[in-house]
C-alpha cells in the first residue's frame, strides 16, 4: 500500500452531497483533521444525521473532524493480540471534545 503524507485536509464548502464521496479519503493513511464544515461554510453532506459517526467509520486514523477532537474508546481484542492492522479493529464509541476544551485538559 502507498504512504500518502497528508495530514490536514480542508474540504469545506466543495459541494459534498454524499458519504460516498469521502470514501476514497480512506486511502490515506496519514490523515489526521479533515474539515468538512466551518463557521461560515459547509456541505451538503454534513447535514445527514450523526455524518461524524460515518467519518469516523470511514476514517478510523481521524483525531480531528470540523475543529473538534475525536477521542476512541478501543477495547482491547483478539485481533490486537495477533498483530492485525488498527483498523479491523471495531471503535463503537467515541465522543467528540471542542478543540478549545482540549486544550484546556492539557
Amino acid at each position: 500500500m502507498k504512504e500518502h503524507k497528508l495530514k490536514v485536509l480542508n474540504l469545506d464548502d466543495n459541494l459534498i452531497a454524499s458519504l460516498s464521496e469521502l470514501q476514497s479519503l480512506a486511502t490515506l493513511n496519514n490523515l489526521r483533521e479533515l474539515t468538512l464544515k466551518s463557521k461560515q461554510t459547509d456541505n451538503p453532506v454534513c447535514r445527514i444525521p450523526k455524518y461524524a459517526d460515518a467519518i469516523t467509520d470511514i476514517l478510523r486514523d481521524l483525531n480531528v473532524l470540523d475543529g473538534t477532537h475525536i477521542i476512541r474508546r478501543l477495547t482491547i481484542k483478539k485481533e490486537i493480540k495477533e498483530n492485525r492492522e488498527p483498523n479491523e479493529v471495531k471503535s463503537p464509541e467515541f465522543k467528540q471534545i471542542p478543540f478549545d476544551v482540549f486544550k484546556l485538559i492539557k
